[in-house]
């Protein structure tokens, strides 16, 4: 599948976020190191996705259309409210605010979820939407076939899982997770998440330790560990991209490969080896007269 974490550094205002840049299809198929899992939904939003390729960016694309949609709506009702036209500052809360970006995002999801359903389930029998079939669909089919598709339209999972995160009214980091068929679930707490095959290995690094208030390369390097650890999920590629984005907008991106192996080579050199001083005090506990 793939690994996506991104985590704050609000000491400085900024995040970091790290992934693999593999994709596969199938065990019939070589996989490809060269996908971007990174992408920018505004000047103060991005977005990480774990999944198919082919549906993901077609879900992103469509968040993008859906934010303009409402951030234009949205200064429509202020224009209208305050009886004059008026430019808005450039950190816009109505424009790029968390609500606007995760409505969006999530009814891109619902949406294709929605037109996969309809061409796998129901067009065949003439039904152009789901609204239709709950309507129309008891009535059509019968207690025993309405329930069988119901069955199968609930057991649908797109299997794709989003990370947002971005800076909404003020400069607030936020981010939020998108997962089947369209639900957002807030991810502030933690202050970090990762999406993925390799997801658990990912949040049992970073929680090993706390760094609350670490810089950023301090946090880029806990990121960096903790895609290391993640390496050995199924789907997770050792090629990385690391961006760094701050709340004017800024990035910065570490993706070489020599960097990343000294990055990788520093961490196998310090987390293989047990401390001597670990191993000696258990030798100490071990009863003396056992052969151990």
């Amino acid at each position: 599948m793939t690994i996506a974490i991104v985590a704050k550094v609000n000491v400085e205002g900024a995040f970091v976020a790290v992934s693999d840049r593999m994709v596969s299809w199938s065990d019939q198929i070589p996989a490809a190191e060269n996908i971007t899992k990174h992408f920018s939904l505004g000047k103060h939003w991005w977005a990480m996705y774990a999944g198919d390729v082919c549906e993901s960016l077609p879900i992103i694309e469509r968040a993008r259309c859906n934010w303009h949609e409402l951030a234009d709506a949205a200064l429509e009702a202020e224009i209208a409210k305050r009886g004059a036209p008026y430019q808005p500052p450039e950190h816009n809360s109505r424009l790029e605010s968390r609500e606007i970006i995760e409505t969006a995002f999530c009814r891109a999801y619902q949406t294709r979820v929605a037109e996969l359903i309809v061409g796998k389930y129901l067009a065949r029998y003439g039904i152009s939407s789901v609204d239709e079939f709950r309507q129309s669909g008891h009535a059509q089919f019968g207690d025993h076939v309405f329930s069988r598709l119901c069955d199968k339209i609930d057991e649908f999972d797109l299997g794709i899982d989003f990370i947002v995160y971005g800076f909404s009214s003020g400069g607030r980091s936020q981010i939020f997770e998108v997962t089947n068929p369209g639900f957002s679930t807030d991810r502030n707490a933690l202050r970090y998440w990762a999406v993925g095959s390799g997801q658990l290995m990912a949040l049992a690094s970073l929680t090993s330790r706390e760094f609350q208030q670490a810089s950023i390369p301090e946090v880029t390097y806990r990121l960096c560990e903790a895609k290391f650890c993640a390496e050995t999920a199924s789907g997770v590629g050792k090629d990385t991209l690391v961006v760094v984005t701050n709340r004017h907008g800024q990035e910065a991106v570490i993706s070489f490969d020599e960097d990343i192996d000294r990055l990788r080579s520093i961490w196998k050199r310090t987390h293989v080896a047990e401390p001597v001083e670990a191993v000696e005090l258990i030798k100490e506990r071990l009863p003396s007269h056992l052969n151990w």
